[in-house]
């Protein structure tokens, strides 16, 4: 198996994409006889996000998986626009999202778009999982990975620290991305290898003098490959 991940909405940007505050990735996971192309979040902006979804040469018709972290409007806001070109698509929420979010994503959808809460762990495809439970009430994902898991956060408001050491139970953990929003026991990330630090990350200076081998950067446009 291999991933393939293109960062598509960030705070900021590599040179000819643009950027915004939000957050969103498209994850393709390429097995032996098949592709599964996974959007986790949206971003805010719909022109930001498929400005650079164009420049990345994404075609939102092929989209298979969206999973959002949570509904807050810099994660979610492009997902109307979305469902608008692809509706017949798996959707899975956090399932401690606020009845009148839940509504509102409800009624972007149509008969066809299939909603899918998610409590405890729930496997979306081979190898990937999406977490969610009582205490870490943001969604994340948890990628089985040669190398170890592989962590994927929007924001991580429960507490990077508390995802770690729940993702800690089900194997070594090789890197983590996303959002890690106010996270500062920087000490957490010594043993993993691949730390990407991404949106509303308020210590990614700190991060980066402390790994500054293991520290990728993040950003619109960005790309990686991982197996």
């Amino acid at each position: 198996m291999k991933l393939e991940i293109s960062i598509i909405y960030d705070n900021t940007s590599i040179t000819g994409f643009k950027h915004g505050w939000g957050f969103s990735t498209l994850i393709k996971v390429q097995y032996d006889s098949e592709t599964k192309n996974i959007l986790f979040d949206t971003g805010a902006n719909k022109e930001i996000l498929f400005y650079n979804m164009e420049k990345l040469k994404i075609n939102p018709k092929n989209i298979d998986i969206i999973v959002l972290s949570h509904p807050h409007f810099d994660h979610a806001g492009g997902l109307p626009y979305i469902l608008k070109i692809k509706d017949d698509v798996d959707v899975y929420l956090p399932k401690f999202i606020g009845p009148l979010d839940r509504t509102e994503i409800y009624s972007y959808g149509s008969n066809r778009t299939k909603f899918i809460d998610v409590e405890g762990i729930v496997e979306i495809t081979d190898n990937v999982k999406c977490v969610c439970t009582k205490e870490i009430f943001e969604q994340f994902l948890m990628v089985h990975l040669s190398k170890g898991l592989f962590i994927i956060s929007g924001c991580a408001h429960p507490g990077l620290g508390r995802i770690i050491d729940f993702t800690k139970n089900y194997g070594k953990i090789f890197g983590v991305m996303g959002g890690f929003h106010g996270f500062a026991k920087l000490e957490k990330l010594k043993d993993i290898d691949f730390i990407a630090p991404c949106h509303c990350t308020s210590q990614t200076d700190a991060i980066k003098r402390l790994y500054q081998d293991k520290v990728h950067d993040c950003g619109a446009g960005k790309q990686y490959e991982l197996i």
